[in-house]
């Protein structure tokens, strides 16, 4: 396990890449797709100066308006933002003063798309567009593979 020095070393390294998806998928992008895992480990917020818990944390507090939004999915909005920051960081740390390389890098890619897991079991909708495409390439390109003759028992055996 990382200590905290070592984490605020580091810069960008992502957890999944694909990339040539056929152009029907749900996942296809134009260039490398990075994923972002992530998990909210407990659904309470803990005091930095005691360690005991103070409440809910902020994926799992309730909100009096909108649509209830699950805590995988307000994490995974988060990542975007998260990758950005740790673009500029390198820039600063790395780069030659005024240097935006790496932010550049990042911003000429699609945007960094996160999945996360929750501290209760759910898991972010972004796992199930990943499936959806992962279901859809395989049974498009191989669907023997998966005892299927056509695409849609491919696929479908492929969802289940």
């Amino acid at each position: 396990m990382r200590n905290q020095a070592a984490k605020r070393r580091e810069t960008i390294i992502p957890d999944l890449v694909t990339s040539h998806h056929p152009h029907d998928s749900i996942i296809q992008a134009n260039g490398p797709q990075i994923w972002e895992v992530k998990r909210v480990h407990s659904a309470q917020a803990f005091s930095r100066d005691s360690g005991l818990p103070d409440g809910l944390n902020g994926f799992y507090r309730l909100r009096n308006r909108g649509r209830m939004v699950r805590a995988a999915d307000r994490r995974v909005d988060l990542v975007p933002s998260e990758y950005e920051a740790k673009s500029k960081k390198a820039d600063e740390a790395f780069g030659a003063p005024g240097s935006t390389a790496v932010l550049g890098a990042l911003r000429a890619i699609p945007t960094v798309r996160g999945i996360a897991l929750g501290a209760f079991g759910e898991f972010s909708e972004s796992i199930n567009v990943l499936i959806q495409g992962l279901a859809h390439e395989g049974a498009l390109k191989n669907p023997g593979k998966f005892g299927q003759s056509n695409y849609e028992a491919a696929y479908g055996q492929i969802l289940v």
